[in-house]
């Protein structure tokens, strides 16, 4: 992702070799333990988000478009 929405971004949320951790912001267990099986279940051992302060979220490319939708339920609570 580029380094200008990173430091934008009101949430980051990062999957590296099989972890998922919000380095940015703040989530509830569940949000992040939803995220973690998702991206086990399509397995996605890299990822990032970004939730920006407007609620606007940005995948990497490596998530589908598929799964864009859900990810945002997910994080919507």
């Amino acid at each position: 992702m580029r380094w200008m929405k990173n430091i934008g971004a009101a949430t980051s949320i990062v999957r590296r070799e099989g972890q998922t951790t919000c380095l940015k912001g703040k989530l509830m267990q569940w949000q992040l333990d939803a995220l973690t099986e998702l991206f086990h279940i399509e397995n996605l051992t890299n990822a990032e988000i970004l939730v920006s302060h407007a609620g606007l979220a940005t995948f990497s490319t490596n998530i589908p478009p598929s799964l864009h939708q859900r990810i945002r339920n997910i994080l919507a609570g």
